[in-house]
């Protein structure tokens, strides 16, 4: 009978045997779920994709750090970024275990469900470095000057966070180290005259909407008090110039 429930008997959450007072992340529950399913085909396909879902759930609850963040607009920069994220992860940190690098990419960081505001403010503000793509297209938006003031770009909203966080004596991101991508992914000094490459210069308004979830976030994090003169003086133009 055992043996027929290991074989046939549906999967269970592990957080629903926990003993009382202990907590199980969701992040964890779903990596023993995916461990323990029947079909081989729905496990993780080796122990080395498991060990990196645990290492990234590990660093999510705050148990370590990610080694590098990804920063890029979706629409202009997914592909890049995918390749990009494969040949990091490619890549060994010089330490004992000489263990893969840890990259933050929200395609797979952010589980089904989670909230890209939560989940990206947590992956950053638990890495190292920050590496955003700037482009065109990735900073286009960014110069209508007044669209910029009423909406939240979610772009901007990393890179003025990340920018706060790295001047910040309690943020763990210790460098910001940008890609420039001219067209056709060569690189371009499109950053010389003040604009975007295509005529259009950054705006030095205040980018109202987005600075208020920059401040939101922050306080999330209680890191706000060390970052509010930082983030009080920023405009879209001085974020693009502290970035090049």
């Amino acid at each position: 009978v055992l043996l027929d429930l290991m074989k046939e008997g549906p999967v269970t959450d592990i957080r629903e045997n926990i003993p009382p007072g202990c907590h199980v992340s969701h992040q964890l529950a779903e990596i023993t779920m995916k461990a323990l399913q029947k079909d081989r085909l729905d496990r993780f396909y080796s122990a080395k994709a498991m060990r990196a879902a645990l290492q990234e759930s590990l660093v999510m609850a705050g148990g370590g750090f990610f080694h590098v963040f990804l920063s890029y607009r979706v629409a202009t920069e997914a592909r890049f970024v995918e390749d990009l994220h494969m040949a990091l992860r490619k890549l060994r940190v010089a330490d004992e275990d000489m263990s893969h690098v840890q990259v933050f990419w929200d395609k797979v960081c952010l589980k089904n469900g989670q909230r890209w505001e939560d989940g990206f403010m947590s992956g950053l503000s638990h890495s190292l470095v920050m590496v955003p793509v700037l482009s065109e297209g990735s900073t286009g938006p960014m110069t209508d000057a007044e669209s910029v003031e009423a909406r939240v770009d979610n772009v901007l909203l990393e890179w003025a966070s990340s920018l706060a966080l790295f001047q910040s004596p309690q943020s763990n991101v210790m460098s910001i180290f940008p890609i420039f991508m001219g067209k056709n992914g060569g690189s371009s000094n499109f950053f010389a005259d003040g604009s975007n490459g295509m005529g259009r210069p950054y705006p030095e308004n205040k980018p109202v909407a987005t600075l208020d979830k920059v401040q939101e976030h922050l306080a999330a994090f209680n890191l706000w008090d060390s970052c509010k003169q930082f983030v009080e003086n920023m405009n879209v133009k001085n974020t693009i110039d502290e970035l090049k």
